[in-house]
């Protein structure tokens, strides 16, 4: 797993959580993005241990790969992600469509 794009900055952050490739924007796929989590995730809990990792987030539905990521047993530390984000648009949808969107992230 590489990193697909780097900034240097020089800062450094004190951070509760750091979102891990927001709305899968590379479309690297659901076992590319396992693996790569799995190997980023103990360089961050070793930089930083009180930093949890989120992820994955997803926005305009939901990818069947994601219910494989959320499965402890897909990890080689067998530890599913702590936290998930799912983005909904909040430009006019109805309150029925945001229950839905809720209903179908539960029902993975």
């Amino acid at each position: 797993c590489r990193p697909l794009h780097w900034h240097s900055s020089g800062f450094h952050y004190n951070w509760s959580i750091v979102s891990f490739f927001n709305e899968n924007e590379h479309a690297i796929g659901g076992e590319r993005y396992t693996r790569c989590w799995d190997q980023l995730r103990p360089l961050i809990e070793k930089i930083s241990p009180q930093t949890r990792l989120e992820g994955p987030e997803t926005g305009g539905g939901i990818p069947a790969s994601y219910k494989d990521f959320i499965d402890p047993a897909s990890h080689t530390d067998h530890r599913a992600p702590e936290l998930y984000s799912f983005h909904v648009d909040g430009g006019g949808g109805s309150p029925d469509e945001y229950d839905q969107a809720i209903a179908a992230v539960d029902s993975i």
